[in-house]
């Protein structure tokens, strides 16, 4: 993460015994400050990339510590593009918007297959290109057979272009 080698605890303590103790503005307690936002920024990245290795969510309060401990660590640089800070962000914006997105499939397929069911001849492109759309964010893909794809079939059977 630093830039600069982490000082280890001897040469911090051999530091403050040549200066005569540890003061404030100190060598040594600058080294010591280095050293603990070092460990603060592994901490948390170990508790970060532990729930990224198993697919767990991230919150958004979770990526913006570890987008903070690893600026401090590295004295004050934003963490690089693929750092653990990085993909906190990636993936707590994603597990943010999963939400939106679901509610979003569930309102655009139950409009769509209200259609489908109640007045197939109304069925527009349009209405299979919102249904593909929000089925795409939520699920990455759109299922065979599903609304999005009953719904591009009948529109464009209602064009008389049946594909």
């Amino acid at each position: 993460m630093s830039s600069q080698p982490t000082p280890d605890p001897a040469t911090v303590s051999q530091v403050a015994q040549q200066e005569g103790g540890t003061t404030k503005g100190s060598t040594s307690a600058q080294m010591q400050s280095e050293m603990t936002k070092q460990a603060n920024a592994e901490q948390v990245d170990a508790h970060v990339a532990d729930k990224l290795a198993k697919g767990e969510p991230i919150t958004k309060q979770e990526a913006s510590l570890a987008e903070s401990r690893e600026s401090r660590a590295m004295g004050g640089q934003r963490p690089p593009p693929g750092s653990v800070a990085a993909q906190a962000q990636s993936a707590a914006a994603k597990d943010a918007a999963a939400p939106q997105k679901d509610a979003n499939l569930a309102k655009t397929t139950s409009d769509v297959k209200a259609k489908l069911d109640s007045a197939p001849q109304t069925v527009t492109p349009d209405d299979a290109n919102k249904a593909r759309s929000a089925e795409t964010k939520a699920k990455g893909v759109t299922e065979k057979g599903g609304v999005a794809a009953q719904a591009q079939s009948q529109a464009a059977a209602n064009q008389g272009t049946k594909k």
